[in-house]
């Protein structure tokens, strides 16, 4: 197994505001590479322009 498989994965849903948005953050300043669902575009936008760890999140 690579390092990427064993990587924790975490899937959040409403991820770019409130609640949601903090959790992202938690989890790919822990490492851990984060799928975030969103259906508010411009929070997505935001969210992804502020983020230092980019290359984690999907």
């Amino acid at each position: 197994m690579t390092e990427a498989d064993q990587t924790p994965v975490a899937i959040v849903k409403g991820g770019a505001q409130g609640i949601g948005r903090a959790l992202t953050q938690h989890f790919l300043s822990a490492g851990w590479r984060v799928l975030v669902l969103d259906r508010d575009t411009e929070a997505m936008d935001d969210l992804e322009a502020s983020l230092k760890h980019r290359d984690q999140m999907t």
